[in-house]
């Protein structure tokens, strides 16, 4: 349920973003997921489910929240937001610290460890396994659900941490970058060497590929997206001054 909520954040958002109106957006990304659901009645590996459409409207909803925040009107506020000093600079950074137990209440669930050594020395063998194996044994449409799922619960992970990167001064980002993709793959090995001691999970290196290109791609996505904001804040910004100043010189030139 979670994961068909985030899938459709997005496209609410870049719509909204793109001078859509909060109504619109939020109806247009509803369409598309009723569409699907329609869709998905003539093909034979797939379930059609009013809870997905339930999960879509949530989704979209907070998508053109923040596309609300983050739009044109929103934007003009990054730069301050920028350069606050303040407490909130730090919220990002507690958010992603508060999402790494959630990704262990999710990958980790029912919590029924075992840690006696036979037991951990034969599932080890996970190391050594070619990699996409468990993938080859499953169908090809569980291995894709599989593949998006383990991607997209990290992504949100990769998002608070560049966001908490972007809101720090310039001498420290390349540290907290290279920290935070740290961050991410060392997280990703933990929930899988944790998937070690439990019975019902299969840990594998294929698994901690995708969970780490996940959050790598949900931070390099978010600093694409502020640095064009950033940047189209700075023209308006540029454009609104010429403005006001050939104004000034027409008034005066009328005088």
């Amino acid at each position: 349920m979670f994961t068909d909520v985030l899938l459709w954040l997005p496209p609410a958002l870049l719509w909204r973003m793109g001078r859509k109106t909060g109504a619109r957006a939020w109806r247009m990304a509803f369409t598309a997921a009723l569409l699907l659901e329609v869709l998905q009645l003539f093909v034979y590996s797939r379930v059609t489910d009013v809870s997905d459409l339930l999960a879509a409207a949530l989704g979209a909803w907070i998508g053109v929240l923040l596309g609300a925040r983050l739009g044109p009107k929103g934007s003009r506020a990054l730069p301050r937001m920028q350069a606050d000093a303040g407490m909130s600079r730090w919220w990002p950074l507690l958010l992603a610290i508060t999402w790494i137990p959630v990704l262990m209440a999710i990958f980790w669930y029912p919590f029924d460890f075992r840690a006696d050594s036979a037991f951990i020395r034969e599932r080890m063998d996970f190391l050594t396994r070619v990699p996409f194996e468990i993938y080859y044994y499953g169908t090809e449409y569980r291995a894709i659900t599989s593949v998006f799922q383990k991607m997209l619960f990290f992504a949100p992970l990769g998002v608070l941490l560049a966001w908490w990167v972007v809101g720090l001064p310039w001498l420290w980002r390349s540290y907290a970058a290279a920290s935070s993709m740290l961050v991410i793959v060392v997280t990703a090995l933990g929930i899988e060497l944790g998937q070690v001691m439990l019975p019902g999970k299969y840990p594998d290196t294929t698994d901690w590929l995708l969970e780490s290109v996940g959050g790598i791609l949900g931070y390099l996505l978010f600093r694409l997206v502020w640095a064009r904001l950033i940047t189209g804040s700075r023209k308006r910004g540029q454009s609104g001054l010429v403005r006001r100043h050939r104004q000034a010189e027409g008034k005066h030139a009328s005088r």
